[in-house]
């Protein structure tokens, strides 16, 4: 196995894409799976950091001192051969062998070859300052996901993103490696595999279990994409009876998630579409000389590529259905806030009609109310006067003011005419 590919697979990021690796003597692809899980997977909705394997023994230095100084023991001119000889397109192998090893065997080797290393680790004090800013960094992160984990809970559909590591060797052997140690996910193939009569078992094709391992992985993406079209359609009920801020957080939350897995499911569509389309140029791009008569396999087989076009159509639906799910997402948003602004509005305008329909009794109630010792209006007269004043003054203000109301009142009820007029007609012609 190549090193990249292993580094790869020990080392996850949380940044890590799918994608798929060409090398002389295997296939390697990155797969994240994304599969549903339970409110009691904390990790459900994030990429697994594996962490660095430890040795089961204590290592002793003076032995390892001793290996190194075996090791780079040779004449210079025999080291420099052996290192000319593993010098591949990634660099030594030499190196990379012993990278990882204590002591200063790797300093000795570079003031050897009178080169210096890119790679060289920095000052003791500069590399503990260095991973103690990483590990607060990494603390921070952590506590800053879980918190937010914490507040989504309840809202939004549990995904577990997992990646799968899948190997595929020039002499048909698969290698698939997957954080399940339950084997729960490939349960699927081994039930395939032990029946006698399935294409998978009768063909022997390695690159057909590798199209149905990719297989597996959007089936179980269809089953978010599922889960999510259930959740988007209670919540457009719940928005259709009554919008609220509360249904908005969930809207909020599912639309994050979609943008989220949308990123990291685009990748496999790529991965697969390059398997069909460019495995035998990918193959020719890794050989120095190309002879042009000879002929070049790829690690796909005709039948796994036709095959592969139906996941390549999957993944197609789940993408497009995701951005379905984002749109009707977005319209709810807009919808509920659009409808929290028109009842605004609509409480505006019954206090502005109220408004306008009191504000000539509100004048005259002002006048009629002065305290003068002489007033003939007052004294001479009745409450009849001011009635005989507010109404044709109130009605006077209400046309003024809402003469634009009552002429789309007009034009609705003329509307409401025709309608009923046409439908007598069309009753009275069947009749």
């Amino acid at each position: 196995m190549h090193p990249l590919a292993l580094e790869d697979v020990l080392h996850q990021r949380g940044n890590a894409r799918s994608k798929a690796d060409y090398y002389n003597k295997h296939l390697f692809l990155r797969v994240l799976c994304h599969s549903l899980s339970n409110d009691d997977d904390v990790g459900g909705t994030s990429i697994s950091h594996l962490p660095r394997s430890e040795s089961p023994t204590n290592i002793d230095d003076d032995d390892e001192e001793e290996d190194s100084e075996f090791q780079f023991g040779k004449s210079g001119k025999a080291a420099e051969t052996d290192v000319d000889d593993e010098r591949t397109m990634y660099g030594s192998a030499n190196a990379s062998r012993f990278s990882t090893q204590r002591g200063n065997g790797g300093n000795t080797l570079r003031h050897r070859f009178g080169r210096a290393d890119v790679e060289s680790p920095p000052a003791p004090n500069l590399a503990r300052f260095a991973g103690f800013e990483e590990e607060v960094k990494a603390n921070k992160d952590a506590r800053n996901r879980k918190l937010l984990r914490e507040l989504k809970r309840g809202d939004r559909v549990n995904v577990n993103i997992a990646p799968l590591c899948i190997f595929l060797m020039r002499d048909g052997t698969v290698i698939s490696m997957h954080k399940d140690n339950t084997l729960n996910f490939t349960a699927p193939i081994t039930e395939r595999l032990r029946q006698r009569d399935t294409g998978l078992r009768t063909t022997a094709d390695p690159s057909l279990l590798v199209q149905s391992l990719l297989d597996l992985v959007v089936d179980q993406a269809l089953e978010v994409v599922d889960e999510y079209q259930g959740r988007i359609l209670k919540i457009e009920q719940a928005v259709l009876l009554k919008p609220s801020m509360k249904t908005v957080r969930r809207l909020h939350i599912l639309q994050g998630d979609l943008i989220l897995h949308k990123r990291t499911l685009e990748p496999i569509k790529t991965v697969i579409y390059g398997l069909r389309r460019y495995d035998v140029d990918r193959v020719m791009a890794l050989r120095e000389h190309v002879d042009p008569n000879a002929k070049v396999e790829g690690y796909m087989s005709h039948k796994a590529k036709i095959y592969l076009a139906d996941v390549h159509d999957h993944m197609e639906y789940i993408l497009t259905s995701l951005d379905m799910i984002a749109g009707i997402t977005d319209n709810l948003i807009n919808y509920t806030f659009n409808m929290a602004s028109y009842d605004m509005n609509e409480t505006m305008r019954q206090l502005t009609l109220a408004t306008i329909i009191f504000l000539p009794l509100t004048l005259l109630t002002g006048y009629f109310g002065m305290n003068f010792n002489v007033m003939p209006s007052v004294q001479d007269h009745s409450d009849a006067l001011f009635w005989e004043i507010a109404m044709p003054v109130m009605v006077v203000v209400v046309i003024l003011f809402m003469q634009n109301d009552i002429k789309r009142m007009v034009h609705y009820l003329s509307k409401r005419m025709t309608r009923h007029r046409i439908k007598k007609n069309y009753r009275t012609k069947r009749a």
